[in-house]
């Protein structure tokens, strides 16, 4: 898809979203302003790889957008404080913490049941839990 293709479809997509009566007593004059806009600020044609795409999930439809290229914006993105990093440094380790309990809870209630998935392989966890 060529670039004006790109631009004329978030063009048409704004004209869609737009209300009739709005549309109409727009001027020719701020229609150009308004497409020239639109063009600029739109991400759609300043990314080099742009891929949009959505699919149907239980009924619903979702949608994932992958943009790569060089950063363009004029305003910068805050960056993170020491209290921010710290924050996500606690979500990730609890997050982490969960899921090896999750895998240990599941392995002792294997061991429990009795199944072995590698016949004469043990951790050793189901032994030392029994001897508490």
């Amino acid at each position: 898809m060529s670039k004006q293709e790109k631009q004329s479809r978030a063009v048409q997509q704004f004209y869609t979203l737009l209300d009739k009566d709005t549309q109409d007593n727009l001027t020719q004059e701020q229609k150009e302003a308004i497409e020239q806009a639109l063009n600029t600020v739109s991400l759609v044609n300043r990314q080099p790889v742009d891929i949009r795409k959505s699919f149907p999930f239980f009924g619903k439809r979702y949608f994932f957008v992958f943009l790569a290229g060089k950063d363009r914006r004029r305003l910068p993105r805050d960056k993170f404080s020491l209290s921010e990093y710290l924050v996500l440094v606690m979500v990730v380790l609890l997050i982490l913490s969960m899921a090896s309990l999750s895998v240990l809870a599941l392995y002792l209630l294997k061991s429990a049941v009795g199944i072995d998935i590698f016949q004469d392989f043990s951790f050793g966890i189901w032994d030392w839990f029994k001897s508490l």
